[in-house]
């Protein structure tokens, strides 16, 4: 029988610390969340810039629709204005007779809603907008982030230097170990990366934002019956695998992850709390290996720092 393994408890300065910490960040979080009510009784004018090249895309549900309009409210507060935002809801979940006072009051400042079919899940934040428009640049943002002003600028100046790489703000660099195998996701989360050098290894997570460059998936990108088959929960392991099918790598905005504030209350029941099992592995992790196996996409992990990956088949 395998023994019992028990948790190091920390000592109590460190905890007191962590704490304090937390209660810090959750005060900054209520106190942007008041200016942003506010804002949002208010406000009036449009924040976007007319015939803009970049749409900023984003998906909610059921759960999280009554308090998407303050992630949406500080993407109406960049120092970038975007061409449009929109909000992409899956048609057999929602629809208009669903939508709070908060949305439509964003709808009048120019937020374009689609309820959208089939249903990708968490990929809605992109898929059907690249669906629309393949020649824009398309920036996803996520429903329980408050996104600073520079959110967009960020992601915008690193594409100018890398115009042909899609861009993130979080990303995690992919690996193995010793045996060959996909080294575990809670392990690439304690060593993300520190460089913002292009490439193959990098996945992009969108939590914090991710700019797509026109073109930058491959076509099967939009197989519904496929990405639901191998990785319906994970939408960021689906888009890596179609960015590497397409030949585009990836970049960090910035050498180190950011940490954005997030809205309060939507993480009491958080999606890896859920599906991390005890010993510590995520959905990810099957996704991962599971993605890689259909599309042999082992090849670019080896191939990142040529710039030439092994031609991958698809599945």
């Amino acid at each position: 029988m395998k023994p019992a393994t028990h948790r190091t408890r920390r000592p109590f300065p460190v905890r007191l610390w962590r704490r304090l910490r937390r209660s810090w960040w959750r005060g900054r979080a209520l106190a942007w969340e008041a200016r942003l009510r506010l804002r949002n009784r208010l406000g009036t004018g449009p924040a976007l810039q007319a015939g803009g090249e970049v749409i900023v895309s984003m998906t909610t549900h059921q759960a999280r629709l009554g308090r998407s309009f303050l992630a949406l409210e500080t993407l109406f507060d960049q120092d970038v204005q975007p061409g449009a935002i929109q909000l992409n809801l899956a048609a057999e979940e929602l629809s208009e007779a669903d939508l709070p006072q908060t949305i439509q009051r964003l709808r009048r400042r120019g937020l374009q809603v689609r309820f959208v079919a089939p249903d990708y899940k968490s990929g809605n934040k992109l898929i059907p907008t690249y669906a629309a428009h393949p020649d824009r640049i398309l920036v996803t943002a996520d429903d329980d982030c408050l996104h600073p002003s520079t959110w967009l600028s960020g992601l915008l100046a690193a594409h100018a230097e890398t115009p042909d790489a899609i861009v993130c703000h979080r990303g995690l660099t992919l690996r193995r170990d010793e045996n060959g195998h996909l080294v575990p996701y809670k392990h690439l989360m304690k060593a993300p990366g520190t460089d913002t050098h292009p490439g193959f290894a990098v996945m992009a997570t969108g939590v914090s934002g991710v700019l797509y460059p026109p073109h930058a998936l491959h076509p099967r990108v939009h197989d519904h019956g496929l990405m639901m088959r191998l990785c319906p929960s994970e939408d960021d392991v689906w888009f890596k695998a179609m960015s590497l099918l397409q030949g585009t790598p990836t970049r960090r905005a910035a050498p180190r992850n950011p940490l954005w504030l997030q809205v309060s209350a939507s993480q009491r029941v958080r999606l890896f709390d859920r599906n991390v099992t005890p010993d510590g592995a995520s959905p990810s992790d099957a996704c991962l290996r599971t993605v890689f196996e259909a599309f042999e996409l082992d090849g670019y992990l080896d191939a990142d720092d040529t710039g030439e990956p092994r031609s991958a088949t698809a599945a």
